[in-house]
């Protein structure tokens, strides 16, 4: 996503950490945890993907594990239906679009 020039920006000018997902596993347990510790609020969405249907993925730990290395609770939140913003096709095909009329 880094790639996207708009996303770049955005990344860069929020203090997201970006995750490289063939190393990023330390290095954003790291990070995310020293934030967490510096009273910081870091989201991480469990799945670490997008999923395209309303079908959840398997979990990852990382968030447990920069909540346990801090020291701090985890405050579950859901983000239902954003996936739908990236559909193909035209509204009436599109499931998310559709029920939102």
């Amino acid at each position: 996503m880094q790639e996207v020039k708009v996303v770049s920006w955005l990344i860069k000018h929020t203090g997201t950490i970006p995750v490289d997902r063939t190393a990023g596993r330390r290095r954003l347990r790291g990070r995310g945890s020293k934030r967490l510790r510096d009273g910081e609020l870091v989201g991480v969405y469990p799945e670490a993907t997008i999923s395209r249907s309303f079908e959840l993925k398997e979990f990852k730990t990382g968030a447990a594990r920069m909540a346990l290395e801090a020291q701090v609770p985890i405050i579950p939140l859901i983000v239902w239906g954003a996936q739908r913003a990236l559909d193909e096709g035209p509204p009436e095909q599109s499931l998310g679009r559709k029920s939102c009329r």
